[in-house]
């Protein structure tokens, strides 16, 4: 039996730019912090000891600085919380992509075997409905153009459509169908797609 291409296999996106500038902001509000805190300590006591702390000035200046620490070092925390929120969010996003992929799967397995595709008209048929264009698909084969449009004619063919458009059409019906069936419970049923045996009308497509 021929081991057909699983949309699930596809990878997850990675962190997205803002996601790597909150973690560069974060660093830099923990290094400031620390750096801060640590001048603090080092100068505050021995400045208290040689009575370097007297009148309103000095007393205002040491304040601001505690204030500034104090104020880094909550925007650190705000910062690092909403990374962890975004994480979670991601998290929970991602597992929600591998289910709905994994339904996927699940109408691409038995659309395709329905159809009895062979193992390269299958991979044609995925690679099509991921967007890519005739050249793309032999160059990703590495076959001949002539070869993938014959091998689309026959994924047309068996599949009773003659558009990529169609083809399109009839896995987002099924996959909506399915997902709607499998939210209620029940099992999914998979529909046949329309029965014309018109050419193929978008092979010539490049």
């Amino acid at each position: 039996m021929a081991s057909f291409p699983k949309i699930s296999q596809l990878g997850l996106p990675a962190f997205s730019e803002n996601d790597r500038i909150l973690r560069r902001l974060a660093a830099v509000l923990l290094v400031s912090t620390t750096i801060f805190s640590l001048d603090i300590l080092l100068e505050l006591p021995g400045s208290i000891v040689a009575g370097e702390i007297h009148g309103p000035v000095q007393i205002t200046h040491v304040v601001a600085e505690i204030a500034a620490v104090l104020m880094l070092g909550w925007g650190f925390q705000l910062t690092r919380r909403h990374i962890l929120l975004l994480e979670d969010d991601r998290a929970a996003q991602h597992q929600q992509l591998r289910s709905l992929r994994g339904e996927f799967d699940i109408v691409l397995q038995a659309r395709f075997r329905d159809w009895d595709l062979t193992e390269a008209e299958a991979d044609i048929a995925l690679l099509t409905l991921r967007g890519l264009k005739i050249a793309d698909i032999a160059s990703a084969r590495n076959t001949r153009e002539g070869t993938v449009k014959s091998q689309m004619s026959a994924v047309f063919r068996k599949a009773g459509v003659s558009t990529r458009g169609e083809l399109y059409g009839l896995f987002m019906e099924e996959f909506l169908d399915h997902g709607a069936a499998s939210s209620a419970g029940s099992a999914p049923g998979l529909h046949s797609g329309p029965a014309t045996g018109s050419t193929p009308a978008d092979l010539q497509t490049a």
